[in-house]
């Protein structure tokens, strides 16, 4: 107890913020796990969805947003297979993959801008297209 006394203020304050942010990046664990998995489901569900609708060298990079009841997954698409004329609009794909239990699946496509909208957390798809 007395080496304690003897350690500056600051030090015990220190250590005390230390022990503090590794208790609140433990506690954020497995919901980064979980949503690195719900993402990972969501990409395997474009690329099956993307098998039957014209191949993957007419998409572009999938990038997945997750959602309370749906996902969106968006890419930019490719006249053809020729990249170098650019892309004409962006696929928009509401997915849904939070059952663990089920494959995903893709409940709609929808064609939309090639402008990415943007939200709190940067650029991304933006708001999702209304289940039918």
């Amino acid at each position: 107890m007395n080496r304690l006394r003897a350690l500056p203020r600051g030090t015990v304050l220190l250590g005390l913020a230390i022990v503090a942010v590794f208790a609140a990046a433990a506690s954020n664990v497995p919901v980064t796990l979980r949503e690195g998995h719900q993402r990972q489901r969501d990409r395997r569900a474009f690329a099956d969805w993307v098998k039957t609708h014209g191949g993957r060298t007419s998409y572009g990079i999938a990038i997945p947003e997750g959602h309370k009841r749906y996902d969106l997954v968006c890419a930019a698409h490719f006249r053809g297979a020729h990249r170098r004329a650019g892309a004409d609009y962006r696929v928009y794909l509401l997915v849904d993959s939070h059952d663990a239990s089920r494959k995903p699946r893709v409940i709609r496509a929808v064609r939309g801008p090639l402008k990415v909208k943007p939200t709190k957390t940067g650029p991304k798809c933006g708001a999702p297209p209304a289940a039918r």
